[in-house]
């Protein structure tokens, strides 16, 4: 990577290179004259200076990690359930990078495509010192009293692995309905998490225009 210059540090470089040179060596020979004097006082200083910001470096860490634990230990406790979730203009590009849609409107064929961030969920050791996790998803589509008028079960599984249990997981679901006649409806995903026995629904109003 090229180092950012602004055109006032260039000027100052080429305008004057032994001025810089020339200060260059005084501090040296400044430093080189007085470094016998204090060497004896700075080195038990800088040795506890460097013990010290281990000793905190520790310190930090080993709180993060107790902390980190103690919000694992409250996550597994929550029922599953969905800390957002919207209709976007397009496919997410990852946890929270999205764009929200402005209406839930849609005109027939066009995709219906939704964003979550799910909490709650489990995950599974498996090969390989890793975990998985994810969702079994059930869709439904009802008019807005309720009635259906579609689903699948099994409609698709979402399922991610890592050497980490990851809380930051979004998911995006598309649907596409082509031939709904125009009306407000209810879009329904039923989530089965793949770690744990829990289950949540989201459910969506929108609407397919004339």
């Amino acid at each position: 990577m090229v180092p950012r210059v602004t055109p006032g540090q260039r000027n100052r470089r080429t305008a004057f290179p032994g001025g810089a040179l020339f200060l260059t060596r005084h501090v040296f020979a400044g430093f080189a004259k007085t470094k016998p004097a204090l060497a004896p006082l700075l080195r038990p200083a800088l040795i506890a200076l460097i013990a010290g910001c281990q000793f905190a470096y520790s310190q930090s860490l080993d709180e993060i990690n107790k902390r980190e634990q103690a919000v694992i230990e409250a996550w597994e406790k929550t029922p599953l359930t969905m800390q957002r979730a919207l209709f976007v203009t397009e496919e997410p590009k990852g946890f929270g990078i999205y764009t929200p849609r402005s209406s839930s409107r849609f005109k027939a064929g066009e995709p219906i495509i939704v964003y979550a961030e799910p909490i709650g969920f489990g995950w599974n050791s498996i090969e390989d010192n890793q975990f998985e996790f994810g969702f079994n998803v059930d869709l439904a589509v009802k008019t807005a009293a309720g009635e259906s008028v579609g689903g699948q079960d099994n409609f698709g599984k979402l399922a991610m692995k890592s050497r980490h249990r990851n809380r930051e997981f979004m998911i995006h679901l598309t649907l596409h309905l082509n031939d709904a006649p125009p009306g407000d409806y209810l879009l329904d995903y039923k989530l089965h998490d793949l770690g744990t026995d829990k289950t949540t629904t989201l459910e969506l109003p929108f609407t397919i225009e004339q």
